[in-house]
């Protein structure tokens, strides 16, 4: 720092603060001896005063600037995150229009499929990949799913999917166990 004195302060600040002491050396045998003895500080130059009063309070006005900053950007990105959720509720309902999309409106994106929705989205994949007579495992049919974007819920996905397609009137298991479902007639 320029004028800086060996005490590592500017020459102005030693002005304002008035002369620094020199702490003596610490004698940990004469601790308890000096405990109840605190030297009291000088007190605060009137100069050094207003001037800390002067940048604590440009202190105070810089926060509450960068706090009004902060409030308007979280306004303007929650402002975005809702115009973002309008043009995606929109390409959806375009999508559905144009028969790209599955009825993605009643469902969330991200959502994770569960129940009734599961067996309707595992209905259609089934009836758009295979025909009345065809054989299926469970693990392709669910590998078809989740290739399409969708999710199946629940800690384990297969025993959730498995349960699910099981109810499935389009669908009937061949034999005991061994995961392959054949396709009936609609």
């Amino acid at each position: 720092m320029i004028g800086e004195g060996p005490d590592g302060l500017a020459a102005s600040w030693r002005v304002l603060a008035g002369p620094v002491a020199v702490a003596p050396r610490f004698d940990p045998s004469a601790t308890a001896r000096r405990l109840g003895f605190v030297k009291k500080l000088p007190p605060l130059s009137d100069p050094f005063r207003a001037s800390a009063m002067d940048e604590r309070q440009e202190l105070i006005d810089r926060y509450r600037e960068a706090r009004a900053r902060a409030d308007e950007l979280e306004a303007a990105a929650t402002e975005a995150a809702a115009e973002a959720e309008r043009y995606a509720q929109s390409a959806r309902e375009i999508g559905e229009l144009l028969g790209l999309e599955n009825q993605l409106s009643l469902v969330e994106f991200g959502r994770e499929l569960r129940g009734q929705r599961l067996r309707e989205v595992a209905v259609d994949v089934l009836q758009r990949h295979f025909k009345a007579g065809d054989r299926v495992h469970y693990r392709q049919w669910l590998e078809l799913v989740t290739s399409e974007g969708h999710r199946v819920g629940g800690k384990n996905v297969n025993a959730t999917f498995l349960t699910q397609v099981a109810r499935i009137g389009l669908v009937q298991p061949v034999g005991r166990r061994t995961g392959l479902y054949e396709v009936r007639a609609a």
